[in-house]
């Protein structure tokens, strides 16, 4: 499926507004447990213009390192792909996190395969006020607009974790100027 740019960057604003109203702001780590989707990408974006930091976390690590990789951020929203909830509902107690969010892998599907997925993937997530659906996280960007944080080429654009071939996962700094330019190469 493709979408235009313009797309793109309202579903980047949206998100924004999203984690805005949850509150979210500069300076703030949002720990993310996704591979790489449309929605991760929206996340990334999303963040960085309001001034947070997404620190993505692969969902193939185990549960005792996500939580080693969240703790050592102090994050207070928990956003995780609905395919490594049970990974995160194993140490929920243990997070320290406001809220979860959790995204469905569907949710970005055309509607026929969309559907075909649900039909075979049926994960049962208790939702609450705790633990939120993407579709009730979106729901509360209302169309205001967001304070966009000023570009620093310095400043860290997201954090990403060594596969730990040599010992534990250490958690890398990517700077904006470094995302930038990948962008462009």
């Amino acid at each position: 499926r493709s979408i235009t740019y313009s797309e793109l960057l309202q579903r980047i604003d949206r998100v924004a507004e999203a984690f805005y109203q949850f509150g979210v702001h500069k300076g703030n780590i949002v720990s993310v447990l996704m591979p790489t989707t449309p929605e991760s990408i929206c996340i990334l974006y999303a963040l960085n213009k309001i001034g947070a930091t997404p620190n993505f976390i692969d969902p193939r690590m185990d549960p005792e390192r996500i939580l080693s990789a969240v703790a050592g951020v102090r994050s207070e929203l928990f956003v995780t792909i609905d395919l490594a909830y049970h990974k995160v509902q194993a140490i929920r107690d243990r997070l320290n996190v406001k809220r979860i969010v959790v995204s469905s892998a569907s949710y970005s599907l055309p509607i026929p395969l969309k559907l075909i997925w649900k039909i075979k993937n049926r994960q049962k997530i208790a939702y609450s006020d705790v633990v939120l659906s993407w579709e009730r996280f979106l729901a509360e960007a209302k169309g205001d607009p967001v304070p966009v944080a000023p570009f620093v080429e310095d400043s860290v654009a997201a954090i990403v974790y060594t596969g730990g071939t040599t010992g534990t996962p250490k958690g890398v700094m990517l700077r904006q100027f470094g995302i930038i330019n990948s962008g462009l190469s």
